[in-house]
């Protein structure tokens, strides 16, 4: 679920919910990938990222989101992030 600027993630195999914040979104050869963080505060010096990959759209338009783990493809995407936002300083 996307609101805003905010994307709920759920944990596969439980009720559990984990709130992420957009930072960056980009669109590479129709796949979308989203540059989120759990820290709504974006002036935190040092702070966890994470890439999420579109997987799916449902009949609702609700997406699914799965984080990225290809080292290839995190790698690739993260060049790119890394390029449209100079503010962040990317470590993999």
């Amino acid at each position: 679920m996307k609101e805003d600027n905010r994307v709920e993630f759920n944990i596969e195999g439980s009720d559990e919910k984990v709130v992420f914040y957009i930072m960056e979104e980009v669109k590479i050869n129709n796949a979308t990938y989203l540059l989120v963080t759990e820290d709504e505060d974006e002036t935190n010096q040092e702070v966890e990222a994470y890439i999420l990959k579109e997987k799916e759209v449902d009949d609702n338009e609700e997406v699914t989101y799965e984080i990225l783990e290809n080292e290839e493809e995190l790698t690739f995407v993260s060049k790119i992030f890394e390029a449209k936002i100079d503010e962040y300083d990317l470590e993999i």
